[in-house]
């Protein structure tokens, strides 16, 4: 017995490699120095998106996973020059909660996360309209960041981080 394929709009879909994979980043990325532990800007190079075909048009090219990022840094307090980043492991901006962690690209990213955890729909959709990455970066979070009982630690956390990048 056959089964019938379906004739929806996603029956040509090819699926990449999972929902929380991220193949677009920011240019500026926030990490922490491998030697001293210190916040170091991260510029991230960004791949071309489009190849050319031999037989014309454009391919969409797409990147590998967010695991190691390349780019370069060079810590202003002890000097180290980093040219790869293994993501989300050097995250300046994380936090270990049940489940997992959470983190953000940068400090522009910290209202939309902290928005998202605490609820606030017009807030988030305000913010999302000023910078598509954020949409982009709060519809891939896991479901252990949006879960009610890590809601209290999450926004603490968000918090602090957003006094301090003040």
């Amino acid at each position: 017995m056959s089964v019938a394929l379906h004739r929806g709009e996603y029956r040509f879909r090819v699926p990449l490699e999972g929902r929380y994979r991220y193949r677009y980043w920011p240019e500026w990325i926030s990490s922490k120095c491998r030697r001293c532990g210190a916040l170091v800007c991260f510029r991230a190079t960004t791949s071309t998106r489009y190849v050319e075909e031999a037989i014309g048009g454009w391919r969409v090219q797409v990147p590998s996973s967010f695991q190691s990022i390349r780019g370069a840094s060079t810590c202003t307090a002890c000097g180290y020059s980093n040219h790869c980043l293994d993501w989300p492991a050097d995250a300046w901006y994380r936090i270990a909660i049940n489940g997992g962690e959470a983190w953000a690209w940068n400090a522009d990213f910290l209202p939309a996360l902290r928005a998202q955890v605490a609820g606030h729909r017009v807030l988030v959709r305000q913010l999302c309209q000023t910078n598509w990455q954020f949409r982009y970066f709060l519809a891939r979070l896991p479901k252990h960041v949006l879960l009610k009982r890590n809601r209290e630690r999450l926004l603490r956390a968000l918090d602090r981080f957003l006094d301090e990048s003040r």
